[in-house]
């Protein structure tokens, strides 16, 4: 199992050597808790209270937790007797409240669970004195009493079931300043817990561990150690709390016959992984967009090296899913730029070296799985991405350079625009709005494609086409005309250029610029389209120009007739010529002239005597209108910085 020996050896990699910033992995017996409501108690070092505080925030390192076997898998039906060692919540703190039946089972467990560890050898004194404390007071008694209770019912009394949950975190004063009195961070109390569970968990039955072929103590109940999935399961071989396991057909008869996993294996795979997670993941979700809003998980995927820490990997799956530029989308990247960066260095600065990549989801109530794995050399890794900047690249206008700069549309915006519906954000911006589980399941498409350097699938393509092929869906409103048209039109290209480029359909080197040689009919006639929508709008600019008023934002008629143009172009053409007829005339000798000169060049190279002329575009009329219009504007530029020189002159 190439995931959980990748899982097992980053685990012996950075436990214990985490790179700097970074929280640490849980260690063996351990695992971080949830983002819940918590109550800080401070006792001193003769057992007796001094502090509390109730509704204290997390910190941004998540509380890390002593644990069992039993309880790091437990349920909400069967919490009672599955406390966790040390701090848990307030339920197991009070022999006095929160009796289920009249039966304090829960605080008993906990106090015997407690005593046991108070009895061992590697029993500490912080331990030692937080049972000193409980034996002798009860908890909520001394948080009433010091009024720390805010919460009451309708009848105005303390409301203590809504605090029953609430995570109890205790803290010792300690004699030396520098000593820790958290002990949830105190390293005393955390290697106290590893020593003695590891020595209380040895069975007197071994067996033969699946992954590393050891004969080690086997693990019965894998926890649920993914925080970000809450109570959901990686591994899980049981169907009841007491670990029965239901076998149907005649497959299995016993338990020994699955696979088996050893405690200290399981351990390392789940708390490798939630580090993972937590540090490195990326989740993929409706969420990721901006304006994007979604209850459900998100998937969540992760890059690494289990061998060394390096940033290239996670930084370049980063861009490429544009988890960096997703609350930017004015801001346009020369990705080749990034790439090469990274690159040219990459071979001084990066040894060669293991590359894994993982990506999970949500299966269900109580289930997750993995649902991509790659492993890769770093020069394998590398040359994949090379690939994908290289050839799904296209380029759009930077108001920023004034000029048309190279840019890689990523996954996160290829799933939008392909499948994205128009909406108004409350801030009057036009954005894409896209299903979530649609949205997850082609950034998982798309980067199999990236990492596979497979072509993409015509479904893909076709959804592209279709939503470029309707602007009058993504007009945008007043301040914003055809800001998420505009985006996805760049895209469509893109992603064409992509599938002609892996299909082998060009030959050669890639010229993405205005190609004048091209006969195919779908890419004259968009270069057509192009020509009738240049020409509409420069006659209008030069009409509000000249009379000084605003400019207005009313679609062309190319625009209002695309769709029906795209289906029809022939026909649709000559109706659209007439409409542009009068725009044309108004336009200085000049102007006229050249794009009549233009029309005329491109209307020649079409085949009359085609039968197919009329019949729908293929998806290549896009870069036909795309590259005919960068080239009408680089046109209209020139003409306007010549006029401007010579009434300088």
């Amino acid at each position: 199992m190439p995931l959980m020996m990748d899982l097992i050896e980053t685990y012996d990699n950075f436990a214990g050597n985490e790179p700097e910033g970074m929280s640490p992995i849980a260690p063996i017996g351990h695992q971080y808790g949830s983002k819940k409501t918590v109550i800080d108690i401070t006792i001193s070092r003769d057992g007796t209270y001094r502090d509390a505080t109730i509704n204290a925030k997390f910190d941004e390192e998540k509380t890390l937790l002593a644990v069992t076997e039993e309880s790091a898998s437990r349920s909400s039906s069967g919490a009672a007797n599955m406390p966790h060692a040390l701090n848990d919540k307030l339920m197991y703190m009070s022999g006095k409240y929160f009796k289920d039946k009249n039966d304090n089972r829960s605080y008993y467990a906990y106090l015997d669970q407690l005593s046991k560890w108070c009895e061992s050898d590697h029993a500490c004194d912080e331990i030692k004195i937080i049972l000193k404390y409980l034996q002798h007071h009860d908890l909520v008694d001394d948080l009433m009493a010091h009024q720390k209770f805010t919460k009451t019912n309708k009848n105005g009394k303390i409301d203590l079931d809504k605090f029953r949950d609430y995570t109890v975190r205790w803290s010792v004063q300690q004699e030396h300043e520098e000593s820790e009195p958290r002990t949830w961070k105190n390293k005393k109390v955390i290697q106290s817990w590893s020593l003695y569970y590891r020595e209380l968990h040895t069975r007197a039955t071994k067996g033969l561990d699946g992954i590393t072929g050891q004969i080690v103590d086997l693990e019965i109940l894998h926890p649920k150690a993914i925080s970000v999935y809450g109570n959901s399961k990686l591994i899980s071989i049981a169907t009841k709390e007491n670990s029965t396991l239901n076998f149907m057909g005649e497959r299995f008869n016993n338990a020994e016959q699955i696979l088996q996993i050893g405690y200290e294996t399981s351990q390392k795979i789940h708390n490798a992984l939630n580090w993972l997670i937590d540090t490195q993941g990326i989740p993929i979700s409706e969420n990721s967009l901006p304006y994007g809003q979604t209850d459900q998980k998100p998937k969540y995927i992760v890059c690494w090296s289990p061998e060394k820490r390096s940033e290239e990997e996670s930084s370049l799956l980063s861009i490429l899913l544009g988890k960096e530029i997703r609350n930017d989308t004015n801001r346009y990247c020369n990705y080749k730029d990034v790439l090469k960066r990274i690159m040219m260095g990459m071979d001084a600065s990066i040894p060669s070296q293991h590359v894994a990549l993982l990506m999970i989801d949500r299966s269900g109530d109580g289930r997750f799985s993995p649902v991509m794995y790659r492993s890769y050399t770093t020069d394998e890794y590398f040359e994949k991405l090379k690939s994908w900047y290289e050839n799904c690249s296209w380029y759009t206008y930077s108001y920023s350079l004034d000029g048309y700069v190279l840019k890689n549309p990523s996954l996160f915006d290829i799933a939008k625009c392909a499948y994205g519906i128009e909406r108004i954000s409350e801030k009057d911006m036009p954005f894409l709005n896209v299903k979530d589980s649609v949205f997850k399941d082609t950034v998982n498409t798309l980067l199999s494609i990236v990492l596979d350097g497979r072509s993409v699938p015509d479904s893909l393509i076709r959804r592209l086409v279709s939503q470029a092929s309707a602007p009058e869906r993504f007009s945008g409103n007043e301040s914003h005309k055809w800001k998420n048209w505009n985006e996805i039109i760049f895209t469509a290209c893109a992603m064409i250029h992509y599938r002609n480029v892996v299909g082998e359909k060009e030959k050669g080197e890639k010229n993405l610029m205005l190609d004048k040689e091209n006969i195919d009919r779908s890419y004259l006639f968009g270069r057509l389209l192009a020509v009738a929508d240049k020409i509409e709008n420069t006659a209008l600019n030069k009409k509000f120009s000249t009379s000084g008023e605003k400019t207005d934002h009313r679609d062309t008629n190319a625009m209002r007739m695309w769709s029906a143009y795209a289906a029809h172009p022939y026909t649709c053409y000559a109706n659209l010529r007439k409409c542009i007829e009068p725009y044309l005339s108004s336009l200085p000798y000049g102007s006229r002239k050249f794009y009549e000169d233009e029309t005329q060049e491109i209307i020649v190279k079409l085949d009359v005597t085609d039968k197919g002329l009329n019949h729908p575009l293929n998806p290549d009329y896009l870069l036909g209108f795309y590259q005919e219009r960068a080239e009408l504007n680089q046109y209209s530029k020139s003409s306007a910085e010549e006029k401007n020189s010579k009434e300088d002159t």
